[in-house]
Parts: structure tokens; sequence; C-alpha cells
């Protein structure tokens, strides 16, 4: 590509390469998604709004921030995800948007009720409660023994529509072996009023 700039005048042309004009060319911009980025969509599709951190703990584990960065660019512009910084400084919020729904679904083959995609973020008044259920699902997420099954809330209420009450987290962890059974927890938490 030949671009002329400050050296019209001389007639000179500046020769750009192909490395800067193209940026696809840049592996870690590819349009591929790993099993990890599926991971990680379906914590997110799952958890409703999550906060970057919470995603960084359950799925990506000990590798820097940067790469987690990386993946939520990627999304966003895959039109996978979108993102809002807490009040334009804080924490980045992620959800999934419908594009992200059916590529989650379609690449594990479960059904799309399993995933959110919100047309609108939580309301600040809820956002604590929703930040702590996900804190939760990081942690059990990455437990040794992790649930077999790990419902929050807002899938229950989908699900349950008529329930008389529904936990804002509930775990379930399989029977391994003869003679054993199921194990539930089912969690509600109740925040603190100033």
């Amino acid at each position: 590509m030949d671009l002329t700039g400050a050296g019209e005048a001389s007639g000179k042309t500046v020769r750009t390469t192909h490395l800067f004009t193209n940026r696809s060319r840049d592996p870690r911009l590819a349009a591929n998604i790993s099993e990890r980025d599926i991971k990680a969509l379906r914590f997110i599709g799952e958890g409703f709004e999550v906060a970057q951190y919470q995603l960084h703990d359950a799925v990506f584990g000990d590798v820097t921030e940067t790469v987690v960065s990386r993946f939520v660019q990627r999304s966003a512009r895959q039109d996978l995800l979108r993102v809002e910084r807490l009040n334009g400084m804080g924490i980045n919020r992620l959800r999934l948007t419908p594009n992200g729904v059916h590529e989650v679904s379609t690449r594990i083959g479960k059904d799309q009720s399993r995933f959110f995609a919100p047309a609108r973020w939580v309301a600040p008044k809820d956002l604590a409660h929703t930040l702590w259920i996900n804190d939760l699902r990081a942690v059990f997420t990455t437990m040794v023994k992790a649930p077999d099954v790990l419902l929050p809330a807002w899938y229950l209420q989908r699900a349950a529509k008529s329930a008389a009450a529904i936990p804002d987290l509930l775990a379930i962890w399989k029977s391994r072996g003869i003679g054993r059974g199921s194990c539930w927890l089912a969690k509600s938490i109740w925040g603190v009023s100033h």
C-alpha cells in the first residue's frame, strides 16, 4: 500500500508493510475459538453477568490478566459478548450477546435455555448480589471435587416457574459408587444493608 504524506513535496512515496495494514495477520486476533474460549463464554452465559476477575479465576487460572483481556477484546470484536466498565472506571462487566449464546450452545450441544444474553446490564441495586453468586460459582468451579451441576438462581427461576423458594445457587455432586447418594447444596446469600 502506498501512502503519500510528509514526503509529498519532495515527491517521495512511503511504503507501509503488510503487517501494519492487515492486522488480522496477528495470530492473537484470529477468529478461531478455542476450547478455553468456549468454556469462558459458557461461564459468562450461565452467570447472566460476570466480572472479568471472576472469569479469570474460574476459567483462566494462573495466566496473566493480559491473556484474559485479549480474550475479552477478541470476543467483543466477534460480537460474542458485551463489555462495560463499572462506573466508567471500575471492573469489567461481561455478558453474552445472542450470537454468543448461539455459538456456545452450538459448540457444546446444550439447550440455549442454560445461557443468558440480557438486553440490559444488571441494575446497580442487584449488582452486588449477582457478583456474590458468581463469586461462589467461580469458587465451586475451581474446587478439586467440583460439582457435577451448578445452577444459579436465574436459571432455576427460568426452569421452575412456580417454586415456593429458589436458592441463589444450587450445587449437585452425583454419586460416584454403588450405594452412594448424591449430595446437594442450596445456598442463599444475604447482603448487609447500610
